[in-house]
C-alpha cells in the first residue's frame, strides 16, 4: 500500500493527499497508543508496525514521498529483526515452559519475562540495536528516514498553519514509539525475572536464529544508507539518489522541489525535535520499568478507562465485527439466500426450463410442419406432378397433333363466347 501510494503520488490531487495525509498521521498516533498498553510482545511489534505505516502514509499526503519510500526501506530492516527477535524470546520461553510441564501460561506475555539479557545476549544486543533505530536515536537508520518525514510534516504545517496537527500526529507518535518500545526490552530483558522458577532454563536461541538476528541487527546502523556519505545527520546517500523527486501531474499540488526545499530548511528543528521526544520517551520507560520511581500499575489505575481501551485496542475489532463484520454477513447470507433460493432457482432454473420445453415445441414443429409438411411435401408434389407430366410426353407425332388440335378447339370456343 505503501509503495503504491509512493508510485501513484504525481496523479494525486491537493485534497486527496490532504486526506491521505490525516489518515496516515492519525494511525500513526492511534496505533501507537494502542501498542503502549500491550502485554504480549508481538502485539507490541504489530501495532508498531500499524503505527509506522502510517508514518509513511503520512510522508506522502505530506509530498515528502522519497522520505516515505526511504522509512519504507529502513523499517523493513529493523523491524524484521525485531519480529525475529521476539521469536527467539518466545521459542525460548516455550522450552522453559515445556520442561517445566507448564502449558497455561502465555510464552508471549512480557509480564512473564524479565532478566533475560544475561541468557539471551545476542538476542538482546540484536534487538536493543533494531529498538534505537525506531526509536530515532542518531547513528541509527531510522533516525534518518523519521526525521526526513517529520521535517515533511513540519515545512507542510510552515506552509500551511492551519493543518498543525500533521506534525503534533508525528511528534507524538515518535514520543509514544520510543516509550513503547523500550518498555517492551526493559520488561523482557532488565530487572528481575517474572518467573525465577524458568530463569535457569532460558537460553540463547541455535545459530541458525542467531545469524540472521545479527546481520538484520547490524543493517540498523545509519551507515548502510548514506554511503558513500558519512554523515548520521543527512538522510543523502546512495538511496535517495536513487529516489529521485518528481513534480506533481496534477495543477496545485506541492512540487517536488518546493517540498525538498521547505523539509530542507524545517530539517534541524525537526531533528532537534525528533532527538527531544525520543530522549523523553525512553526516559519515561525507564522512569516507569527500570528504576521504578512512577508505578506503571498505579498510573494504570489512575489513567482508569482511557488504559482499559488501549488495553482492549478501543474495542475496534469487537465494534467491527459488531457493526460491520456481522451486519455484513448476514447481509450477505440473505442476498445468497435470493440468489440461491429465488434467482438460481425460479429465473435461471425456470428460464432453462422454459427454454427446454419451448426448444421441445419448436423442434416437434420444425421437424412436422416445416421438414415433414412443407419441405418434403413440395418434394413429393414435385415429384407427382413430375410423373403425371411425364406421361403426356409420349413422344409420338399423333398424340401431338392431337393435342394441338384439342387446344385450337377450346380456344375457338372460348372466342365464341
Amino acid at each position: 500500500g505503501v509503495y503504491l501510494s509512493v508510485r501513484i503520488f504525481p496523479i494525486l490531487t491537493p485534497d486527496a493527499l490532504l486526506v491521505v495525509a490525516y489518515v496516515g498521521g492519525f494511525t500513526a498516533l492511534f496505533a501507537a497508543s494502542i501498542a503502549i498498553t500491550q502485554r504480549d510482545i508481538k502485539k507490541v511489534l504489530a501495532y508498531s508496525t500499524v503505527s509506522q505505516l502510517g508514518y509513511m502514509i503520512l510522508a506522502v499526503g505530506t509530498g515528502v514521498y522519497t522520505a516515505a519510500f526511504f522509512h519504507l526501506l529502513t523499517h523493513a530492516m529493523f523491524k524484521a529483526n525485531l519480529f525475529y527477535g521476539s521469536g527467539s524470546v518466545i521459542h525460548s520461553m516455550h522450552h522453559a515452559l515445556h520442561k517445566k510441564h507448564d502449558h497455561d501460561t502465555d510464552p508471549q506475555d512480557m509480564m512473564n519475562m524479565g532478566g533475560f539479557r544475561t541468557k539471551m545476549p545476542i538476542t538482546h544486543w540484536s534487538m536493543l540495536l533494531s529498538t534505537l533505530a525506531i526509536a530515532g536515536v542518531p547513528l541509527f537508520s531510522g533516525f534518518l528516514s523519521k526525521d526526513a518525514i517529520l521535517a515533511g510534516t513540519l515545512s507542510f504545517a510552515q506552509h500551511h498553519p492551519q493543518h498543525f496537527l500533521l506534525p503534533i500526529f508525528g511528534f507524538g507518535a515518535a514520543l509514544i514509539t520510543a516509550f513503547y518500545m523500550f518498555r517492551m526490552m526493559f520488561l523482557t530483558f532488565y530487572g528481575k525475572p517474572q518467573m525465577p522458577e524458568l530463569i535457569d532454563d532460558i537460553h540463547e536461541s541455535p545459530k541458525i536464529m542467531t545469524g540472521p538476528l545479527v546481520l538484520l541487527g547490524g543493517l540498523s546502523f545509519f551507515i548502510w544508507y548514506t554511503l558513500p556519505y558519512f554523515n548520521f545527520m543527512s538522510s543523502h546517500g546512495w538511496f535517495t539518489d536513487l529516489v529521485i523527486p518528481r513534480d506533481s501531474s496534477v495543477p496545485g499540488n506541492p512540487s517536488a522541489e518546493y517540498i525538498a526545499q521547505g523539509a530542507h530548511h524545517a530539517h534541524h528543528l525537526a531533528m532537534y525535535l525528533s532527538i527531544a521526544v525520543a530522549s523523553i520517551g525512553i526516559l519515561l520507560s525507564w522512569i516507569f520499568y527500570i528504576k521504578k520511581s512512577l508505578s506503571a500499575d498505579a498510573w494504570s489505575k489512575r489513567l482508569g478507562f482511557l488504559y482499559h481501551w488501549s488495553q482492549g485496542k478501543y474495542y475496534f475489532d469487537e465494534n467491527y465485527s459488531k457493526y460491520l463484520y456481522q451486519p455484513t454477513l448476514r447481509l450477505a447470507k440473505k442476498i445468497a439466500w435470493i440468489d440461491w433460493e429465488l434467482y438460481d432457482k425460479y429465473f435461471i432454473n425456470g428460464f432453462g426450463k422454459v427454454t427446454n420445453l419451448a426448444s421441445k415445441v419448436t423442434g416437434k414443429f420444425d421437424y412436422e410442419a416445416i421438414d415433414q409438411v412443407l419441405v418434403d411435401g413440395t418434394a413429393k408434389l414435385a415429384n407427382l406432378l413430375g410423373k403425371l407430366l411425364r406421361t403426356v410426353q409420349t413422344g409420338k407425332l399423333q398424340n401431338y397433333v392431337l393435342y394441338v388440335t384439342c387446344g385450337l378447339i377450346i380456344l375457338m370456343i372460348i372466342q365464341t363466347f
